[in-house]
């Protein structure tokens, strides 16, 4: 019996001190030099070792058996990396740290220099067995360079700071850049703190992005409100739409480059009839619309039915509309009459989105005509619905054509009271009767580079120098 006890007792002992020996060992700092070797031995098999970092140190296995292991730690690179080690269940058994010094600081020093190069301000020297990086760098950049350089490495102090002056200007970019009154960068030490309201998870990525591109250390204090309406100018853009009537044969040498609606949901067209053979809406762009419009003018091949205007920040909304409101009779259940009054015309809903000189324009166009008058005398309406995005340049014309057809509208011997609009001149032309012409809706966004201060005079200026002196034709 006593035996017995003897017996568990001492494996009892072996255990603890196989406890005893791992657990010193998991808790270890390997400390090697430069281009030397140091022997790791542990007291059990392992089945597997990974280096964290293998440009600092790296291994060479000697002996894995049961009950024993030795392994040869290189040193290759000043700085601090780590040791895994799976046992041979595949559990992880122990995590070492491995520090890798040099030995001649003066050789190590001169090194450095080299690598960072040229740098105002900034000092270096040796202080017992430490090297001391200290001073203010002007540029980001070069504390950016010394931070890389030194890395981990145990033996260099990395003390430098960025010049005050530095992070001012800094800031200074990051605000001008940002150009938006709403958010203000501000150096707070070493760091610069984006502080502010922005009205979107975009908005504020999109200011860390830009800050970050000055300077890597950006703190995001910006609070977030989120709303359908972004404040602030933005870029402006100018959408003119010139309702136009156009003989056939002017339209087809133009050179629009024509092509069917990208997307549509159309509703009540019959399509249109041209030289080139236009079946059903169409959309084109085309440039220098004016110069091809006032010589159209001259022979009679054009005129403009009216002209309408919007500007619009990049990515907002906008309407145009030519039309009016006509009043239409309506019965009472007790048996009187009342007076309804139902708008006509083209209304153009227009989303423009400027990249630089590139404009992307989604267009809504709604047509409701008048067609006539019913036995009883009321008023007929036909509507059509038309989707489509554009994309052009700034300054060029977005042509949407085949919007209604002459072939399926019955002409009024009198236009009804209150008819005003690009459609009412249209019935009233005798090309458009004869089906000789159509009616064209040209688009034109114009990115404005005053944005949104000079928006509404050079708006202004572009619609009355371009066609106030424009004398309608008769027709």
């Amino acid at each position: 019996m006593n035996r017995q006890l003897g017996l568990i007792s001492l494996g009892s002992i072996l255990g603890l001190l196989l406890f005893s020996a791992t657990a010193v060992i998991a808790g270890q700092s390997l400390s090697v030099h430069v281009g030397e070797s140091t022997t790791l031995n542990l007291p059990y098999q392992f089945s597997d070792m990974a280096v964290g970092n293998p440009a600092i140190a790296d291994y060479v296995v000697r002996a894995n058996t049961v009950g024993k292991s030795e392994v040869i730690i290189n040193g290759k690179q000043a700085g601090k990396t780590n040791l895994l080690i799976w046992d041979k269940d595949g559990k992880k058994r122990q995590e070492l740290a491995i520090v890798v010094y040099v030995r001649d600081l003066k050789a190590h020093l001169a090194l450095i220099k080299s690598m960072v190069g040229p740098a105002e301000g900034i000092t270096y020297r040796i202080a017992g067995d430490k090297i001391l990086i200290e001073g203010q760098a002007i540029l980001p950049k070069v504390k950016e360079r010394i931070a890389k350089v030194v890395g981990n490495s145990p033996q260099v102090v990395d003390l430098v700071t960025i010049s005050p002056i530095t992070m001012k200007v800094t800031a200074k970019s990051i605000n001008d850049a940002l150009r938006n009154p709403s958010i203000k960068a501000t150096p707070v030490g070493q760091k610069i703190m984006l502080q502010g309201v922005v009205y979107s998870e975009t908005e504020a990525k999109r200011a860390i992005k830009t800050a970050s591109l000055y300077f890597p250390q950006v703190v995001n204090l910006l609070e977030v409100r989120k709303s359908d309406l972004a404040p602030g100018p933005g870029e402006m853009i100018q959408v003119t739409a010139h309702f136009m009537e156009v003989n056939n044969s002017v339209i087809d040498g133009w050179g629009v480059n024509w092509s069917p609606f990208s997307s549509s949901a159309l509703t009540g067209q019959q399509g249109i009839g041209t030289g080139a053979g236009f079946v059903g809406a169409v959309t084109g762009t085309i440039t220098s619309l004016f110069p091809k419009f006032n010589r159209a003018k001259e022979v009679g091949g054009a005129r403009i039915l009216e002209t309408s205007s919007v500007s619009v920040r990049s990515g907002e909304k906008g309407r145009l509309f030519s039309g009016g409101e006509i009043g239409v009779p309506i019965s009472l259940a007790n048996g009187g009459m009342a007076i309804q009054f139902k708008e006509h015309g083209v209304f153009l809903d227009v989303l423009p989105i400027a990249q630089n000189q590139d404009v992307t324009l989604r267009v809504k166009v709604e047509v409701s005509q008048p067609t006539g008058t019913s036995p009883g005398g009321f008023i007929n309406f036909k509507k059509s619905n038309i989707t489509t995005t554009q994309f052009c340049n700034s300054g060029q014309s977005i042509v949407l054509g085949g919007l209604i057809s002459n072939r399926d509208t019955k002409i009024f011997d009198k236009l009804p009271e209150g008819a005003s609009g690009a459609l009412m001149q249209l019935y009233s032309s005798e090309d458009f009767r004869k089906q000789r012409s159509q009616l064209v809706v040209f688009l034109t966004p114009i990115v404005l580079k005053g944005g949104a201060r000079d928006a509404n005079r050079e708006l202004k200026g572009k619609v009355e120098g371009t066609f106030n002196s424009y004398e309608e034709r008769k027709r």
